[in-house]
């Protein structure tokens, strides 16, 4: 025994005067009562008129479902249960002129900010950091949403995390790009990061606007004991233009 509820606010499209306009409908409340009754030798079952609507008709899918199983009325154990499935039959209408415009209403670009662990994404070059002092991260288009293209970066820096004690500050680090073996060096500030400025992206300014598909790496210098490094993280923020539909 118990109960599937449908309620809350409704939102959908209405072409009004030419012009599609969103509507937004407070539903009511209609709640359908959760048996396992079945017909069996019942002498009369009285059918509700086909001009009546049926229970949930015409409501809005994307409202409020809310199932309960009150404990006192089921031989049930709860514990046992890992899901519940909610199926779901309704109609709908497909506009050509309304695809186009709530398309129109999205952005061709964008922009997204990442965070890059070398301990968890790139452990083998954690793993190596004492010995080499330096760690290598190689950007390929996995880390990437496939329908992203043209991409460029538009902010970057480096954290390095200690295992004990404040921040790292003060390492001297240096930062070189694979693909035209351009560096850049700087020291951590305060926090432990060699981060570009907003606007300019400075000391990183040469590589503003240019493919984030690339490997960098960061060499510490010398004096720095790698072995109270936790991570070292390489962060940076990339604009984009979605992919045309039709292009592969």
């Amino acid at each position: 025994m118990g109960k599937l509820t449908n309620q809350g606010i409704n939102s959908e499209w209405r072409l009004v005067g030419g012009n599609w306009v969103p509507l937004t409908r407070v539903m009511p409340v209609e709640r359908m009562l959760l048996s396992s009754y079945e017909f069996r030798r019942d002498i009369t079952v009285f059918a509700p008129s086909d001009e009546i609507l049926g229970l949930f008709e015409n409501m809005g899918p994307q409202c409020n479902w809310t199932i309960e199983i009150p404990r006192s009325s089921n031989n049930l154990d709860y514990d046992a249960i890992s899901d519940i499935k909610f199926a779901m039959y309704f109609d709908a209408d497909y506009s050509d002129s309304l695809a186009t415009h709530t398309k129109a209403l999205y952005p061709n670009t964008g922009g997204r900010s990442t965070v890059l662990s070398a301990r968890f994404q790139f452990p083998d070059e954690y793993f190596r950091l004492d010995a080499d002092r330096k760690v290598s991260f190689s950007l390929n288009q996995s880390f990437f949403a496939y329908n992203y293209g043209d991409l460029k970066l538009s902010a970057f820096g480096v954290r390095l995390l200690p295992k004990t004690g404040g921040p790292l500050a003060g390492v001297a680090v240096k930062v070189t790009r694979t693909s035209d073996n351009s560096t850049v060096t700087g020291n951590t500030d305060a926090n432990g990061v060699l981060q570009g400025a907003v606007t300019t992206m400075a000391p990183f300014n040469a590589w503003k606007g240019v493919s984030p598909l690339d490997e960098f790496s960061v060499q510490l210098d010398a004096p720095t004991d790698t072995t109270n490094i936790s991570d070292v993280q390489l962060f940076f923020s990339y604009t984009f233009t979605y992919r045309a539909d039709g292009t592969l």
